[in-house]
């Protein structure tokens, strides 16, 4: 794939520890929602044993003119360098890569569970939906721990207003640290709770994206269900 140039246009915080960042967008990249890229940094003036290039969920949607990514802050050398780099400053993008994707069917209804910063495939689906007018049934469970640490939660809970079809639930494991205070649900993601958000869990595609933990529950609580696992997707976050 060849390499492709974009200019950083901005970054902010968008939610506890979890930065926004925009990139130019190349006008031959063309993508489906919930796929990825590697963002790479040319000669870039410290690395670490990862190296100069990440792979990174698009959060952006595929008719948006910029590309959006966002992650939680490390002091990893690649986070580092692009935490301090000035506005304009050019890297390179290879991709599109991935085959996660909402599929095509709309009788079919999604079930979208996001652990964290696990969000943005999301993000990125459900703007597309939002801008195509797709008609499939979609519940999309957010597990965090508080929801100062909830990345995109206004823009999501517009886009619930929006969306005749999309049923979104939040859940917040640790409500005890939130300044802002939280009445809803605090349930680690397991069987009860998708039972609860979803109903019938023999209809649904599944797609999962986030930390490992969250990989594993929802694929243990399916298992337990007798839910045909060919009919899940995964996209493991691993940190970087």
């Amino acid at each position: 794939m060849p390499k492709m140039p974009v200019q950083l246009l901005s970054r902010d915080e968008i939610a506890q520890g979890t930065l926004r960042y925009r990139f130019t967008k190349p006008a031959e990249l063309t993508f489906k929602a919930g796929q990825y890229v590697s963002l790479g940094i040319p000669d870039p003036p410290y690395r670490d044993k990862k190296g100069p290039r990440r792979p990174l969920t698009l959060a952006s949607a595929p008719n948006d003119d910029v590309l959006e990514f966002a992650w939680r802050t490390s002091d990893s050398a690649f986070k580092s360098i692009l935490a301090a780099a000035p506005l304009g400053s050019t890297y390179e993008v290879v991709g599109p890569i991935g085959t996660f994707a909402l599929h095509d069917d709309p009788t079919v209804p999604a079930v979208l569970v996001a652990g964290g910063i696990g969000i943005t495939p999301f993000r990125s689906m459900l703007r597309d939906v939002a801008a195509r007018g797709l008609t499939h049934p979609i519940t999309l469970l957010y597990w965090n721990r508080n929801p100062e640490q909830a990345a995109y939660l206004d823009e999501l809970a517009e886009l619930d207003a929006r969306l005749p079809n999309l049923k979104l639930m939040l859940t917040m494991t640790q409500p005890e640290t939130s300044a802002r205070g939280w009445d809803g649900l605090t349930e680690r993601i397991n069987l009860d709770l998708l039972r609860e958000c979803v109903g019938d869990l023999q209809a649904p595609m599944y797609y999962v994206a986030g930390p490992h933990r969250i990989i594993v529950a929802v694929t243990e609580a399916l298992t337990v269900a007798g839910v045909d696992l060919a009919r899940l997707k995964k996209d493991e976050f691993t940190g970087y």
